[in-house]
């Protein structure tokens, strides 16, 4: 199969992530923060109508950043994590969770999609390249590329998936930051993973992404 340049799926979560990269920590919103309705471990959501007594509805979950039983493949980050902040942005299907007083971000988006991609003669690695290229575009800044350690993620159902992988610094002027990104398509998903921080603390603050990243899974896979 080519090796084409495939860019549906990861188009908004590139010019997201170059945003990240840009300001050093932190996603480019084009209106405010999140309400706190939206945002992970915040208020639950609006209550369901009251349903005939003989068949009572079932609870609504207070994670309005849970995945649907039965969907596609999403993600199931923590929706708290000592240390971190974990908000949810239902726009882009994207869970951000900084790292409390360093520069570091962990990401996880998901979308659909993949299966015409296919179709089309397109591969996961085809999107990270895109990722890649779209981000140093973007900022500007000229990457590194290094040998990359592939991110494992264990779904619900107990298998663990390997995702595409890339790892690279970013150069620029005022502060270099460190990037390791991961695609994984899986049925109709394009599951996409990142991590950064600045270079200087990359190597510091490997063991709290690390942790962050290994109590995510993978819902309906």
């Amino acid at each position: 199969m080519t090796n084409k340049r495939y860019t549906a799926p990861v188009t908004l979560f590139a010019t997201l992530t170059a945003g990240m990269l840009l300001t050093g920590c932190g996603l480019v919103r084009d209106a405010g923060q999140l309400a706190p309705e939206t945002a992970r471990g915040g208020e639950a959501v609006e209550e369901p109508t009251e349903g005939p007594t003989e068949t009572p509805e079932q609870p609504v979950s207070e994670d309005p950043g849970a995945p649907a039983p039965g969907g596609d493949p999403d993600w199931v980050p923590p929706s708290f994590a000592t240390g971190w902040t974990i908000e949810y942005d239902p726009e882009l299907n994207t869970h951000h969770a900084s790292l409390d007083g360093t520069g570091c971000d962990v990401l996880f988006h998901q979308t659909t999609g993949v299966e015409q991609a296919r179709e089309d003669g397109y591969e996961p690695v085809g999107a990270l390249n895109y990722l890649i290229d779209d981000i140093t575009e973007r900022t500007g800044n000229a990457p590194v590329e290094q040998p990359a350690t592939p991110y494992r993620i264990m779904a619900d159902s107990g298998e663990t998936f390997e995702f595409e992988t890339k790892h690279a610094t970013f150069d620029n002027s005022e502060e270099n930051r460190t990037f390791r990104a991961g695609v994984l398509w899986l049925d109709d998903s394009e599951l996409v993973l990142t991590s950064s921080c600045s270079t200087d603390e990359w190597d510091d603050q490997q063991f709290d992404m690390t942790m962050l990243i290994g109590a995510t899974s993978i819902s309906n896979a």
